[in-house]
């Protein structure tokens, strides 16, 4: 759209949701523009071309250099240097949109993948985002090297992999696998069935704790949860999760908000 620009995937999430709410859209029913899964998106409503006299064109070149946050990315490195120590780390980044928190969170990102850790990126949208792209099974499938369309043999194998392997004990896998869409098996049928709701999060946020601690064992792990003043209750309750269990590992947590309707 913008050669030479660079724009990062919550920028541009961000900008699609600002896009459909000013037109009124919604993801359940899309006039104008349409998710298609696994392949993008498509704009619905008639198109009209029109030529446009040179005159008429406003043309800008947009600055590229990164202004005004040098300070803040220094604290950023300075929690990423002690992550690599093995103190673990938690950092909120609250604001205004459009004041450059994503673009902020991009740049520490790419210092962190330079550093050798691994980085997963997690976008938060308020309407129309797939259950499997929602933080938990998201981060679920991040660990368990899958993409969130992953087909359902290829979370099966992942889940089975990660038993066989010592990562998850049977219990946990029943939970991936409860997290993760898949239709239960007369075990955990009987299993699921005698948990409450409270439970059922429980056993879910253990196994992802399961998780992180192996995927930490291996390398540092640096989790960018965008936009979390989208994210509901029991979202935010695994955010806190998730904020716990990375005090005692190579984990920075890394949430952004904005400081209307903060949840955190």
């Amino acid at each position: 759209l913008w050669p030479g620009i660079r724009v990062s995937d919550a920028a541009f999430a961000s900008a699609l949701r600002d896009l459909r709410r000013a037109l009124g859209d919604t993801g359940r029913h899309s006039r104008y523009i349409a998710t298609l899964r696994a392949r993008g998106l498509r704009f619905l409503a008639p198109v009209e071309t029109a030529k446009i006299r040179r005159a008429d064109a406003i043309h800008s070149t947009p600055s590229r250099a990164y202004v005004g946050r040098a300070e803040l990315l220094a604290r950023l490195l300075e929690a990423l240097d002690a992550m690599l120590h093995g103190d673990g780390r938690v950092v909120l980044l609250s604001g205004e949109p459009g004041i450059g928190k994503s673009f902020l969170l991009a740049s520490f990102g790419a210092h962190a993948r330079a550093a050798g850790v691994a980085v997963h990126v997690i976008n938060i949208l308020d309407f129309g985002q797939d259950a499997s792209e929602r933080p938990t099974p998201a981060l679920a499938a991040r660990f368990l090297e899958l993409s969130v369309d992953a087909a359902a043999n290829e979370r099966q194998s992942a889940i089975a992999n990660a038993v066989s392997a010592g990562w998850l004990s049977q219990r946990d896998a029943i939970a991936a696998a409860d997290l993760l869409g898949l239709p239960p098996s007369p075990e955990a049928v009987s299993v699921l069935s005698a948990m409450d709701d409270a439970v059922r999060e429980r056993a879910r946020a253990r196994m992802l704790h399961s998780l992180l601690d192996r995927a930490a064992a291996e390398r540092p792990q640096l989790i960018v949860v965008e936009d979390a003043h989208w994210a509901d209750a029991v979202e935010v309750g695994y955010l806190g999760d998730l904020a716990a269990s990375s005090a005692s590992l190579p984990v920075l947590l890394a949430i952004s908000t904005r400081a209307e309707g903060d949840p955190i």
